[in-house]
């Protein structure tokens, strides 16, 4: 019961963040129906955008959704990589 509790709540985070940040309309239709059928409206979360995204979120599948979303659906304009931001978080977390 408790982790179908952490998807609806994820689900509800996910629906708010990307409507604050207006993203939300870039998803396909079948995804959204997927969120607004799992969107919990008793819980309650807020969204600040000037506090960094991930230090706002402690849902984990939270964390997946918006990174899987990112990646595949907001961020399709640059398919660049970036191997030195990656070598950068990784020896910062190397300190």
């Amino acid at each position: 019961m408790e982790n179908v509790i952490k998807i609806r709540e994820a689900f509800t985070e996910t629906f708010i963040i990307l409507n604050e940040l207006s993203l939300y309309n870039r998803l396909p239709n079948e995804f959204k129906k997927i969120i607004e059928s799992n969107y919990d409206s008793n819980y309650k979360f807020s969204f600040n955008k000037d506090i960094p995204l991930f230090n706002q979120i402690n849902n984990d599948i939270t964390r997946n959704l918006i990174t899987y979303i990112y990646i595949n659906y907001i961020n399709k304009d640059n398919n660049q990589f970036f191997e030195n931001e990656i070598n950068n978080i990784l020896n910062e977390a190397n300190n």
